[in-house]
């Protein structure tokens, strides 16, 4: 079952939002320094590798005039210019956000600014959500019976039983979730995801067919919203770090915005599709609906029960 959070996954391995070089000083290969350089041999090596005018290398050559590493840099107004992408974000991923200045700091901090970005860098889209792994959305529940028949297309074919399916490898039980229609279904397969009949799978001893389901729904749901949070969380960030860029390049300086001008420069769209983000649906949230209307069926089955078995008693 999903509970409630008031706060925000913070970035794990491989799933933080993408970070760019940072602006770098990096002379070419042939002016490598030598263990001792002389002050004009610096500035004769630097004016050829950065003649007058040249501009100098930056991940975003239309600079702001303020850059901010963290949400102490920030101003106040600032701060809360995402508020309403956070409770967006507490909407798909199915959490209660208390939205206040610990949550806020957390999600600029871990999120935003995470892996050293600030607001002179390239603002990179996270893309799509990634898809889930075979290991994140099943388990080992058991092996493959003595005498599991070939499938038809390898009878035509005069083929043997490959070795993932012969007897004694091991059967894997995954949830399978479909939320048109409130249904959860559970599917033995093999190691590489095809199915096998119930009737031929030895389930591990001591293993009911009750525990596995239990067990295949637990980690299918860990993995769903670790995967689902995750994603939206760095959509959110992305947005967050385009409006920020934004804020701060509509109130510099004329001055600065004019230096600016005829700079070659990354586009920060102003736009935010909330298609990109992906709502959080589990598989205890399906048995929670279909709990709820079993509860609801009874009911009315109850009351209707009543009326009629009343009447009839009224007639005889």
């Amino acid at each position: 079952m999903s509970q409630p959070n008031n706060g925000l996954l913070t970035p794990s391995s491989g799933q933080e939002p993408s970070q760019a070089p940072r602006g770098e000083l990096e002379l070419p290969r042939e002016y490598g320094q030598p263990g001792m350089i002389s002050s004009q041999a610096t500035r004769d090596t630097l004016q050829r590798a950065f003649p007058p005018g040249a501009v100098m290398p930056s991940q975003n050559t239309n600079r702001l005039a303020r850059i901010w590493r963290s949400y102490d840099d920030m101003d106040p107004d600032a701060r809360r210019l995402v508020d309403d992408l956070l409770g967006t974000l507490a909407s798909f991923n199915n959490q209660e956000l208390f939205c206040n200045d610990t949550v806020r700091k957390n999600f600029w901090d871990r999120w935003v600014y995470a892996s050293g970005w600030d607001t002179n860098s390239t603002v990179d889209h996270p893309g799509k959500i990634r898809e889930r792994s075979a290991a994140e959305s099943s388990v080992r529940v058991g092996t493959i019976k003595p005498g599991m028949p070939r499938s038809q297309a390898r009878v035509k074919k005069n083929q043997g039983t490959p070795a993932h399916r012969a007897a004694g490898q091991p059967v894997f039980l995954k949830p399978h979730l479909n939320w048109d229609d409130y249904t959860l279904a559970f599917i033995y397969c093999d190691i590489r995801g095809s199915t096998i009949h119930s009737h031929w799978v030895d389930l591990t001893p001591g293993y009911s067919s009750v525990q596995a389901r239990a067990d295949a729904t637990l980690r299918w749901d860990v993995a769903e919203c670790k995967r689902v949070t995750t994603h939206n969380t760095m959509v959110v960030a992305y947005w967050a770090r385009c409006r920020l860029v934004h804020w701060l390049k509509d109130r510099q300086p004329r001055a600065q915005q004019l230096s600016c001008e005829g700079r070659p420069s990354v586009e920060v769209p102003r736009t935010e599709d909330h298609s990109l983000l992906e709502r959080l649906r589990t598989c205890c949230m399906a048995v929670e609906d279909l709990t709820a209307f079993v509860v609801e069926f009874r009911s009315v089955h109850a009351k209707r029960s009543d009326k009629t078995y009343g009447k009839a008693r009224l007639d005889v």
